[in-house]
């Protein structure tokens, strides 16, 4: 789904491009919280590579939010001449969206705490494997009690 992400100055009251303006940032935030909502099901069922494919649309989202909003903000006799209701509609999908939002950093947090003790499980598991048997020059076989080499990959989450 894709809104209208266009800036909205400047604001006056009661200029025909207020309505649309209000209504950008309404889809803007329903948007992000959609794909907010998305990550958090994707981070608790630990398809990290799923959730960074959407971080680029986020990422636009957040900009042109912040853009928006500022413009709504840089406006005071405009946001007062809000509609009622379509005010308490901006007020409700910004706070659902901030809710999302606090969803989304625990689940973010909480795949970022897994993958570490996964990684740190396997080089504990490694690093504390027996002793590994090799053949000597003569053909005899030998223990080799150094530890192998570890290496350990674990998808960021940021």
């Amino acid at each position: 789904m894709m809104h209208n992400t266009n800036t909205c100055a400047p604001l006056e009251s009661g200029t025909a491009h207020s309505l649309p303006c209000v209504k950008a940032v309404i889809g803007t935030v329903r948007e992000l919280t959609e794909i907010m909502g998305r990550e958090v099901e994707l981070l608790r069922a630990m398809k990290v590579r799923e959730f960074g494919q959407m971080q680029e649309r986020k990422n636009t989202l957040v900009e042109s939010y912040e853009k928006l909003a500022g413009d709504l903000k840089s406006s005071p006799a405009f946001a007062e001449s809000i509609d009622p209701r379509l005010k308490d509609e901006l007020r409700d999908v910004t706070e659902r969206m901030h809710s999302v939002m606090e969803q989304n950093a625990r689940a973010i947090q909480a795949a970022q705490s897994v993958n570490q003790r996964i990684a740190n499980a396997i080089v504990e598991a490694v690093q504390g494997s027996p002793a590994h048997h090799r053949y000597s020059p003569e053909g005899a076989m030998t223990a080799n009690t150094a530890a192998p080499p570890v290496s350990v990959q674990v998808d960021q989450v940021s």
